[in-house]
Protein backbone atom coordinates (compact mmCIF):
# COMPACT_ATOMS: atom_id res chain seq x y z
CA UNK A 1 0.00 0.00 0.00
CA UNK A 2 1.13 3.38 -0.82
CA UNK A 3 0.69 6.05 2.17
CA UNK A 4 1.58 9.86 2.12
CA UNK A 5 3.12 11.05 5.21
CA UNK A 6 1.29 14.06 6.36
CA UNK A 7 2.81 14.41 9.37
CA UNK A 8 5.44 12.75 12.01
CA UNK A 9 5.83 13.93 16.12
CA UNK A 10 4.73 11.72 19.04
CA UNK A 11 1.81 10.52 16.42
CA UNK A 12 2.41 9.62 12.88
CA UNK A 13 -0.23 11.05 10.59
CA UNK A 14 -0.16 9.24 7.03
CA UNK A 15 -3.11 9.48 3.76
CA UNK A 16 -3.64 6.49 1.58
CA UNK A 17 -3.07 6.92 -1.67
CA UNK A 18 -3.31 5.06 -4.84
CA UNK A 19 -6.13 2.55 -3.34
CA UNK A 20 -7.76 1.31 -5.44
CA UNK A 21 -5.93 1.56 -8.36
CA UNK A 22 -5.89 5.66 -7.81
CA UNK A 23 -2.32 7.70 -8.86
CA UNK A 24 -2.77 10.36 -6.34
CA UNK A 25 -3.54 11.05 -2.53
CA UNK A 26 -7.67 11.44 -2.06
CA UNK A 27 -7.28 13.36 1.32
CA UNK A 28 -4.40 16.05 -0.12
CA UNK A 29 -6.32 16.47 -3.53
CA UNK A 30 -9.68 17.04 -1.35
CA UNK A 31 -8.09 19.37 1.07
CA UNK A 32 -6.53 21.55 -2.45
CA UNK A 33 -9.41 21.13 -4.43
CA UNK A 34 -12.20 22.38 -1.74
CA UNK A 35 -9.95 25.10 -0.02
CA UNK A 36 -11.20 28.40 -2.43
CA UNK A 37 -15.16 27.15 -1.45
CA UNK A 38 -14.54 26.18 2.83
CA UNK A 39 -11.37 27.86 3.20
CA UNK A 40 -12.06 27.89 7.07
CA UNK A 41 -12.91 23.98 6.84
CA UNK A 42 -10.44 22.92 4.50
CA UNK A 43 -7.80 25.17 6.88
CA UNK A 44 -9.25 23.13 9.83
CA UNK A 45 -8.62 20.02 8.66
CA UNK A 46 -5.04 20.68 7.63
CA UNK A 47 -4.33 22.18 10.73
CA UNK A 48 -6.15 19.00 12.57
CA UNK A 49 -4.14 16.43 10.21
CA UNK A 50 -0.52 18.75 10.75
CA UNK A 51 -0.46 20.14 14.35
CA UNK A 52 -3.36 18.77 16.70
CA UNK A 53 -2.81 15.22 15.85
CA UNK A 54 0.79 14.53 15.86
CA UNK A 55 0.99 16.07 19.32
CA UNK A 56 -1.51 14.64 20.66
CA UNK A 57 -3.71 11.77 18.90
CA UNK A 58 -6.87 12.61 16.85
CA UNK A 59 -8.81 15.37 18.97
CA UNK A 60 -11.78 13.43 20.53
CA UNK A 61 -11.70 15.51 23.28
CA UNK A 62 -13.05 18.83 21.72
CA UNK A 63 -15.49 17.18 18.95
CA UNK A 64 -13.04 17.92 16.57
CA UNK A 65 -12.82 13.75 15.45
CA UNK A 66 -15.84 10.97 16.22
CA UNK A 67 -15.69 8.06 16.46
CA UNK A 68 -18.42 5.60 14.65
CA UNK A 69 -18.02 2.19 14.07
CA UNK A 70 -15.40 -1.25 13.73
CA UNK A 71 -12.76 1.25 14.11
CA UNK A 72 -13.05 3.50 11.69
CA UNK A 73 -13.46 7.64 12.76
CA UNK A 74 -13.95 11.11 11.09
CA UNK A 75 -12.15 14.38 11.34
CA UNK A 76 -14.46 17.25 11.59
CA UNK A 77 -14.17 20.71 10.20
CA UNK A 78 -15.66 23.33 12.61
CA UNK A 79 -17.36 24.86 9.53
CA UNK A 80 -21.17 25.35 10.61
CA UNK A 81 -22.87 27.32 8.12
CA UNK A 82 -22.12 25.13 5.09
CA UNK A 83 -24.55 22.65 4.29
CA UNK A 84 -22.74 19.88 3.31
CA UNK A 85 -19.66 19.47 6.13
CA UNK A 86 -16.58 17.83 4.90
CA UNK A 87 -15.20 14.84 6.71
CA UNK A 88 -12.11 12.53 6.31
CA UNK A 89 -12.78 8.63 7.29
CA UNK A 90 -9.09 7.42 9.44
CA UNK A 91 -8.40 4.67 11.52
CA UNK A 92 -5.81 4.29 14.41
CA UNK A 93 -2.83 1.65 14.09
CA UNK A 94 -1.40 2.08 17.75
CA UNK A 95 0.76 5.47 17.20
CA UNK A 96 -0.38 5.95 13.81
CA UNK A 97 -3.39 7.78 12.47
CA UNK A 98 -4.35 6.47 8.82
CA UNK A 99 -6.50 8.65 6.46
CA UNK A 100 -8.60 6.80 4.12
CA UNK A 101 -11.41 8.57 2.31
CA UNK A 102 -12.72 11.92 2.47
CA UNK A 103 -16.35 13.36 1.54
CA UNK A 104 -19.18 15.43 1.94
CA UNK A 105 -21.59 14.81 4.67
CA UNK A 106 -25.36 15.70 4.87
CA UNK A 107 -26.92 14.05 7.94
CA UNK A 108 -25.51 10.92 9.08
CA UNK A 109 -22.36 9.22 7.52
CA UNK A 110 -22.73 6.87 4.45
CA UNK A 111 -22.20 3.64 4.72
CA UNK A 112 -20.68 3.12 1.22
CA UNK A 113 -17.87 5.06 2.69
CA UNK A 114 -17.57 3.81 6.16
CA UNK A 115 -17.12 0.20 4.19
CA UNK A 116 -14.32 1.29 1.80
CA UNK A 117 -12.78 2.69 4.94
CA UNK A 118 -12.93 -0.49 6.32
CA UNK A 119 -11.97 -2.06 2.92
CA UNK A 120 -8.92 -0.39 2.96
CA UNK A 121 -8.18 -0.86 6.86
CA UNK A 122 -8.50 -4.63 6.16
CA UNK A 123 -6.06 -3.90 3.21
CA UNK A 124 -3.45 -2.23 5.51
CA UNK A 125 -3.53 -4.54 8.35
CA UNK A 126 -3.03 -7.69 5.66
CA UNK A 127 0.69 -6.71 5.01
CA UNK A 128 3.27 -5.56 7.88
CA UNK A 129 4.11 -1.66 8.10
CA UNK A 130 7.25 -2.06 6.46
CA UNK A 131 5.84 -3.61 3.57
CA UNK A 132 4.44 -0.30 3.01
CA UNK A 133 5.70 2.29 0.59
CA UNK A 134 5.80 6.30 2.11
CA UNK A 135 5.80 9.18 0.12
CA UNK A 136 7.14 12.28 1.85
CA UNK A 137 6.25 15.98 0.92
CA UNK A 138 2.81 17.05 2.08
CA UNK A 139 1.55 19.70 -0.52
CA UNK A 140 -0.55 21.93 1.68
CA UNK A 141 1.15 24.60 3.86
Amino acid sequence: MLLREVATYRYHVYAVCGFPGEEECEVEKFLQEHQDSYPKAMKDLNTALRNWTPQHGPPFVDERAKRLRDGICEFRAREKRQKKLPRILFFEDSMRIICTNTFFKEGSTPDHEIERAIEIRTDYFRQSFVEHRILRGWALP
